[in-house]
C-alpha cells in the first residue's frame, strides 16, 4: 500500500510505501497523484520506502520507466527523493534511476530523511 500526503507549507508529496508493494499499487499511486490539481510545476516527491517490499522488482521498474514521462508531463521539474535502508531495494532504486531518460526528472536515493529533504 503506498499512502501520500501534500505538505502545505513545502509543497512536498510524502509518499510512504508499507508491506508488499505491486506494479498495481505504483500505478494507482502515481494516477492518484497526477489527478490532483493542486501540485506545483516544480514537483518535489519524498518516497519513504524503508519498510516496502517490491513484488517483482523488475518488472516493477521497467513499467514505473515507461509511466514516468506522462506522470511528469505537466510539470516544469520533478525531483524524487528516494528514502531507502535496504541494501537490495537500494540496489533496485540504483537500476531505476540508471533507467531513467525523462529529461526534467531528477532521482536520488538517501539513508536518512534530512539527506532526502535537504536534497529536496
Amino acid at each position: 500500500m503506498i499512502k501520500f500526503f501534500i505538505d502545505e507549507n513545502s509543497h512536498i508529496v510524502s509518499a510512504t510505501y508499507n508491506g508488499d508493494i505491486s506494479i498495481d499499487d505504483v500505478e494507482e499511486y502515481y494516477r492518484s497523484l497526477i489527478k490532483n490539481t493542486n501540485l506545483p510545476k516544480n514537483l518535489r516527491i519524498l518516497q519513504d520506502e524503508r519498510v516496502g517490499n517490491f513484488i517483482d522488482s523488475d518488472r516493477t521498474i521497467d513499467k514505473i520507466v515507461q509511466m514516468l514521462p506522462l506522470m511528469v508531463e505537466r510539470f516544469t521539474t520533478v525531483r524524487i527523493a528516494i528514502w531507502q535502508t535496504k541494501p537490495l531495494e537500494t540496489a533496485y532504486s540504483k537500476l531505476f534511476i540508471g533507467q531513467i531518460k525523462t529529461k526534467n526528472v531528477a532521482v536520488a536515493v538517501f539513508y536518512t530523511q534530512e539527506a532526502a529533504l535537504g536534497w529536496l
